[in-house]
């Protein structure tokens, strides 16, 4: 099975990918635009010599590179979205590049789309948790964003980018899966978000205001301590743990718990009216 990795060189991507080969998968095409940030994978690459870890560089703006990107794959994580820029930018970057990806998976021949996963990495800027009220809960079955043009251009165009995907799901039929992570960080990226503070030097600043505050912590990659559990296939991921600020010893413990070489979580904070 080929499995293609687009944002690969990414923070998020080098861990899907070490995952991926930890698990026994050895056919990955890792998808860049640019060529520089591949040297992150090469030391996964020298320390699997018997995999087959395709290096493919294009960009997601062109067809023909989409083309190239999923010629014959099996199952495909779509890593890659712009992060910051200008409002045009960032929905070119997401939206525009995720049409024309899907555009070429749906035009691919002979392959059979209903053979085909794809996984989605959205957001979890995507809820619309404003009207839903202080300590409601947030879980997959929670209301999407209705009014994205009052949100910001990221959350609006990881919403649109979303609709797009379950639209050409419909249509095509292929297996989708999509993840709702929060803010990524862990080893390769930093221990912390900078929304729980920042790291100067060897100490760490935790940034709270006086007022109570929800700290939300969700897994976004996390492999699994036993090996005989079967990996949830949810079509909407959204793992959450509520607590209060400043976090009790429960929350530090489960820090230090996804802290090891090859343990990611993500986080995100808001503050209710007080």
């Amino acid at each position: 099975m080929k499995i293609l990795v687009t944002g690969a060189g990414g923070f998020l991507g080098y861990h899907v990918v070490e995952r991926l080969l930890a698990h026994g998968h050895s056919d990955i095409r890792c998808f860049f635009r640019d060529a520089a940030k591949a040297e992150r994978i090469l030391p996964l690459v020298n320390s699997h010599p018997e995999a087959k870890i395709e290096l493919c560089y294009g960009n997601l703006r062109s067809p023909s590179d989409c083309a190239k990107a999923v010629e014959g794959v099996s199952l495909g994580f779509h890593l890659a979205a712009a992060m910051k820029g200008a409002p045009a930018e960032l929905f070119f970057d997401s939206v525009v590049v995720s049409r024309n990806l899907l555009e070429a998976l749906e035009s691919r021949d002979p392959v059979d789309d209903k053979s085909t996963r794809v996984v989605l990495v959205s957001s979890f800027g995507v809820y619309g948790v404003v009207p839903m009220g202080r300590g409601a809960r947030i879980d997959e079955l929670a209301p999407l964003e209705t009014h994205p043009e009052l949100r910001d251009p990221y959350s609006f165009s990881k919403l649109r980018q979303e609709q797009l995907f379950w639209d050409f799901q419909k249509k095509g039929g292929f297996e989708l899966v999509v993840l709702r992570p929060g803010v990524l960080y862990g080893p390769g990226g930093g221990h912390f978000s900078t929304r729980v503070g920042l790291q100067i030097g060897p100490r760490f600043f935790h940034l709270a205001a006086t007022c109570c505050r929800s700290l939300m912590l969700s897994i976004a990659l996390r492999p699994s301590s036993s090996p005989e559990r079967t990996p949830m296939r949810p079509t909407r991921f959204t793992t959450s743990l509520m607590t209060t600020c400043p976090p009790p010893p429960v929350i530090s413990a489960c820090i230090r718990s996804w802290s090891g070489p090859s343990a990611l979580s993500a986080c995100r904070t808001f503050s209710p009216r007080c």
